[in-house]
Order: structure tokens, then C-alpha cells, then sequence
């Protein structure tokens, strides 16, 4: 893509949130939003110069695809050189007429007339972009011609040394008429950087969040890697105890089967604890409701139950609380006849 493309300053996506006195200079760097408003309301004022500067960059991309085309075109190297130099010339001239108006007030913009080739693209135009004496002699004696007639008169090495002064010339001034686009563009670009960074950034604090819970949790877990039993097992689905995590069984840990009347799972803690919380997370895949209605008992003895919690509506995870109990098993119980599994189940400490 040449470097002079063109960019619709009309094209942005500027809204202005409600802010306090205290945000306003943190939004005003964020978003740049009173620059980019001047840089569009300076294009609107004065459609003239844009509509130069448009010019200019249809005649430097057709010029370029003149000098580079997709497919072969007729005619030789030399009869390629001689078009593009005229399109770029004419470039030249509409991106000198756009500088040129842009600096005139909107209303004499647009009573403006167009001037000669010559009284825009006079020495002083030439001779701030020329990059050695022989470009400029060149491109003098190019403007001397009022057509592209003499052009084709020309050696092959002074055509194309005139064809690459005009490009550079071409790109120079689009370079200038075109900065305020440009500026625009480097807003919006940096806009698009600093919202894709804020969002890493609180992707990143939310992703450290929730790593530093899942730690805390972990770390109140009086169930990690404790032995666990069940009522029944469907065949060799599900873990071994003590895991709860296994790759053969990803979605639960345990599985029981459907001859159950109230299917159960239960862990000993190996010793009395004090606890007031525990955490269920259902089976990962399907089938969330079959572990409805679910109880969570415990026992001193691992004869003797009491309930402390109970489930009716269907959860893909949910935390049981309750007052601190003490106590040595912990089991949660189906209500009715039907398969039961979960892929965790954590009993927190106080």
C-alpha cells in the first residue's frame, strides 16, 4: 500500500462518557479526543484542500500501478515512464494547490481559483523537495514542457531519472498535504493501543484475582487429597481416591450407579475439623440436574449424620455456608433414586 493512502477523516468512533473534573485530563490522554475533533472539523471547514488532496492520491496510485502493474500493459518501459511522470506531475500539483489553499480561510477557499502548473509548482516547491541539483535541473526542465509531449523525446535515462524526481516530488508534497490525515490516523492507531492495553491489563489483574482465589481457596481446603468413598460406582468411570482431578475423567470425579436409592459421596477428613463452608461443583459436560435434591451431612463417627446444608435448584457450582461445625466426614446425598456425580466437592475451613 503506498505510503500516501488516503485515510475518510470522516471515519472515527469518538463518543464522550460522562467524567468527573478529576478524570478529565487522564480521559484527555486517554482519547485524545479534542485533537482528533480539531483534525476532523479542519477537514470539514475547508472541503477544498481535501478534495485536492484526494486528487493527488488517485493520480500517485494510478501512476504507481502504471510503473508496477498487476498484469503487463502495452507499449514499453519508456511509453510507462512518460504516463507516470505526467500522473505524478499532476499528483505534485494537486497536493501543492491542497497545502496552498489549506492555509487560506474557509471562505476564500472556496472562492479560490485554480492557478497554472507553473505558478504552483514554482522553484521554491521544487527546490524544498529535489534530493540532488540534476533531480531539480530535471524537473525544471520538465515544467518548462506544457505537455508530455517532450517527454517521449527525451533519452530513456533522463525519461525514467524525470519519472523518479516527479514520484519523489509526488510523495513529498502528499506527505505534507496529507498530515493532518496522517495525524488523525496515529490517534486512532494509538487509541486502538491503549484500549487492546487496558484490556490486557485487566485481563491480567482478573486472571491474578482469580488465580490468588483459587489459591486461597486451595489453601482452605480441608479436603485436598483426603479419601473419599462412594455408595457405588458406574464401572470404572470417574478417579481413584483421594483424586478429584485425573485426566480418564475430566467432566466429574466420581460416578454412581443407577441401582443407588439415595446415592451418596463422602470424605474423611482423617481427623475433627472445624469448617463452615462447602463447595459443590457439578458435572462439567450434561446432566446438572440430577443432583437435585442434594443434602450435605456430617458425622463425628461416620455413622451418625446431620445435615447443615441443603440443594434444590440446579447450580453449576454453588458454595453451602453455614455456621462452624466440627466434625470428621462429610457427605453429600441424593434425595431420590438416580446417578449422582460432581467434578469437585471442597470443604473449607473457617
Amino acid at each position: 500500500m503506498p505510503p500516501w493512502r488516503a485515510v475518510d477523516l470522516r471515519a472515527s468512533f469518538c463518543f464522550r462518557p460522562p467524567v468527573t473534573d478529576e478524570r478529565n485530563r487522564a480521559w484527555a490522554w486517554f482519547w485524545r479526543g479534542t485533537e482528533a475533533g480539531r483534525l476532523r472539523d479542519a477537514a470539514r471547514a475547508n472541503p477544498r484542500a481535501q478534495s485536492c488532496a484526494e486528487r493527488a492520491v488517485l493520480c500517485a496510485e494510478v501512476a504507481e500501478r502504471v510503473l508496477k502493474p498487476a498484469e503487463p500493459l502495452g507499449g514499453g518501459r519508456d511509453d510507462a515512464a512518460t504516463i507516470a511522470s505526467e500522473l505524478y506531475r499532476q499528483s505534485a500539483y494537486w497536493s501543492a494547490r491542497s497545502l496552498e489553499v489549506g492555509r487560506l480561510a474557509a471562505s476564500d477557499a472556496q472562492g479560490a481559483q485554480p492557478d497554472s502548473v507553473v505558478d504552483v509548482l514554482n522553484d521554491d516547491v521544487l527546490a524544498r523537495f529535489a534530493v540532488t541539483p540534476r533531480n531539480l535541473e530535471l524537473l525544471r526542465d520538465s515544467m518548462r514542457s506544457d505537455s508530455f509531449v517532450r517527454l517521449v523525446e527525451l533519452p530513456p535515462s533522463d525519461l525514467l531519472a524525470t519519472c523518479f524526481s516527479w514520484r519523489n516530488l509526488a510523495q513529498c508534497l502528499l506527505e505534507e498535504a496529507q498530515s493532518p490525515t496522517q495525524a488523525l490516523r496515529e490517534i486512532e492507531r494509538g487509541r486502538l493501543l491503549r484500549v487492546l492495553a487496558a484490556v490486557l491489563v485487566i485481563a491480567t489483574i482478573s486472571l491474578g484475582i482469580s488465580t490468588l482465589h483459587s489459591s486461597l481457596v486451595s489453601g482452605r481446603d480441608l479436603a485436598r487429597g483426603k479419601p473419599w468413598q462412594a455408595s457405588s460406582a458406574l464401572g470404572n468411570v470417574g478417579c481413584q481416591s483421594p483424586a478429584q482431578e485425573c485426566a480418564e475423567s475430566p467432566d466429574f470425579f466420581f460416578h454412581t450407579a443407577a441401582s443407588d436409592s439415595s446415592p451418596w459421596l463422602a470424605i474423611d477428613l482423617q481427623s475433627l475439623q472445624t469448617f463452615s463452608a462447602v463447595a459443590l461443583e457439578n458435572r462439567r459436560d450434561c446432566c446438572f440436574e440430577r443432583a437435585l435434591p442434594l443434602v450435605i451431612e456430617v458425622s463425628d463417627d461416620g455413622k451418625r449424620w446431620r445435615e447443615v446444608a441443603r440443594r434444590d435448584a440446579a447450580f453449576d457450582s454453588f458454595q453451602a455456608t453455614f455456621p462452624a461445625t466440627t466434625a470428621r466426614w462429610v457427605r453429600v446425598r441424593l434425595l431420590r433414586s438416580d446417578f449422582l456425580h460432581l467434578a469437585r466437592i471442597r470443604v473449607l475451613k473457617s
